[in-house]
């Protein structure tokens, strides 16, 4: 391209850059595509480190750059840690030629950050270290996003980890302060992308380029006020103030005898990124905790809890969709404005011993009361508390009468109607119009009304047989003696060579699922052969 019009192209990408950050606070992901290539061709590789061309190296220096700008974000966090720090340092050498791609390339897959994203709930910090994780992939790959399949695609139309060093950088730079309201956080946002626009011009040979800062100050003017803090303390009032969703519960935990408030996020939606289909469908439910706070003046505990959707795509089920979520609330924010209303703590703590009732989950291998979570069923049942009782301690078989304990039983954090359309292949009706439902560890059978309402739940456990780490060894490398190899091949009604060849996970599949007679009958003929195991779930008392 001759250089009169790559200049004129670099000047239409800043502009039309420029134009979209003054209108929405940020730059797209197809804005920030076009800036790279403004910087050059791609030269996009999932394998061998690309080579590390003059346009690479300037994608590789912004990439550098945003994990550089939050470092200190990073360092506030966590002073121990010095890993981002260190791929910032190896990365620099990289393009400095002091630093071979091999030596990078090790570095980088010996660096995971991700179980740091999936612990923190209210932190924004570990993004920063994750731009410096993207920050080398840019050098040694280039770009991911600049994939010809991803190219001019929506943030929505992404798998839900194709991210980038500016994309991390930025949420870390606005989440800096964790009290800040969501309108702060927008302004913040949009100076770490003005900064971004001026660093990418810098590159493109645009040394004096500033974004402007009256468009900071108008769009600064023009965020929403906050939401009004509700006049009532009404619960659920509370819950969409917070940006929980809809409520499903309040219950008082015996542990600390704080108050639990559980919601859900039923109205979302995702875009499929293989075929950009719109989907409602959940692959499953899953629970995120968002807020672990306390009343004033040593009141009691508050938790914040919501179940959210998992959305996939019929067609590609092993795509991960990334939500199109709505406006974002900073939780603990929140929570302070709302304790802002002079007498708000008295009455909201009123509130929630008026609204308090017993809730019971059922889990695939636990069940909870009242958020006293037990596995496998050793659960202890207050006096106090009705319609609730074991039926059969041997077998581990409960039941729940929904007309005296009410109506607050989930299945997974759902109604027994939303697990029943989400995991379909777990329930069966029966003639008689009551549905079984099989879990990991137990089998659920859930008896309805003329109203097809849920009006009781008997749980059985489910057990299986556990091999110790010796008897474990015996069996994978077949280092049997003939009768135990015998007897093994019974209890799985194979013949001894098939019993033997049997892979390890079908093998204890196979003894999982029993009833408490059938694991005793099996551990029994297994312990008199010295074949050493025990049943779980462990026997109750």
């Amino acid at each position: 391209m001759p250089l009169y019009e790559e200049r004129k192209n670099m000047h239409a990408v800043m502009e039309q850059a420029q134009k979209e950050l003054a209108q929405t606070g940020r730059l797209s992901v197809s804005t920030r595509q076009q800036l790279w290539l403004a910087l050059g061709p791609a030269e996009v590789t999932d394998r061998d480190p690309c080579p590390l061309t003059e346009a690479v190296q300037k994608r590789a220096q912004l990439a550098l750059a945003c994990g550089k700008k939050v470092s200190r974000v990073w360092a506030a966090y966590d002073a121990q840690d010095k890993r981002p720090q260190t791929l910032l340092r190896q990365t620099s050498a990289y393009l400095q030629g002091k630093c071979t791609a091999e030596k990078l390339d090790r570095l980088l897959k010996d660096t995971n950050f991700m179980p740091l994203m999936d612990e923190e709930r209210y932190s924004s910090a570990p993004l920063a270290a994750l731009a410096a994780y993207w920050g080398a992939v840019a050098a040694l790959y280039d770009e991911p996003l600049l994939d010809s399949a991803r190219l001019g695609c929506k943030e929505e139309q992404l798998d839900f980890y194709d991210w980038d060093a500016a994309w991390c950088a930025a949420l870390a730079w606005a989440g800096r302060d964790e009290n800040a309201g969501t309108g702060k956080q927008r302004v913040e946002e949009m100076k770490f992308w003005a900064w971004y626009l001026e660093q990418a011009a810098e590159l493109m040979g645009e040394e004096n380029y500033c974004f402007p800062k009256k468009e900071i100050k108008k769009f600064q003017e023009q965020q929403d006020p906050p939401v009004p803090v509700p006049e009532q303390a009404d619960l659920e009032h509370f819950v969409q103030f917070m940006g929980l969703g809809d409520l499903q519960y309040c219950v008082r935990q015996e542990s600390d005898q704080g108050y639990v408030i559980q919601t859900i996020q039923r109205s979302m939606e995702a875009v499929c990124p293989v075929c950009g289909v719109h989907i409602t469908q959940p692959k499953f439910w899953y629970g995120v905790n968002c807020l672990d706070d306390a009343f004033p003046k040593n009141g009691p505990p508050i938790h914040l809890l919501k179940t959210v959707p998992m959305l996939h795509c019929p067609k590609h089920q092993d795509a991960l969709c990334r939500n199109i979520d709505g406006e974002s609330i900073n939780p603990k924010a929140a929570w302070k404005r709302y304790l802002s209303v002079p007498g708000r703590a008295e009455e909201f703590l009123a509130e929630l011993e008026r609204r308090t009732v017993n809730a019971f989950q059922i889990g695939n291998a636990f069940i909870s009361l009242n958020q006293y979570t037990a596995f496998h069923h050793n659960l202890p049942i207050p006096e106090e508390i009705k319609g609730i009782r074991w039926m059969d301690r041997e077998m581990e078989e409960m039941e729940i009468d929904l007309t005296a304990f009410g109506p607050h039983v989930y299945f997974n954090g759902v109604t027994l109607e939303e697990f029943c359309r989400c995991y379909s292949d777990k329930v069966q009706m029966e003639k008689d119009g009551v549905l079984l439902i099989t879990m990991e560890r137990h089998w659920i059978r859930c008896e309805l009304d003329e109203n097809g309402a849920l009006v009781r739940v008997i749980i059985r456990s489910r057990f299986c047989i556990r091999f110790d780490k010796r008897a474990e060894k015996m069996i994978k490398i077949a280092f049997l003696t003939e009768d135990q190899s015998r007897i093994l091949s019974e209890i799985l009604h194979l013949p001894t060579q098939e019993a033997l060849r049997l892979p390890w996970e079908e093998l204890c599949s196979r003894l999982s699922g029993l009833t408490r007679p059938q694991a005793l009958a099996i551990w029994k003929d297994l312990q008199s052969h010295k074949i050493f195991c025990d049943i779980l779930p462990n026997p109750l008392g």
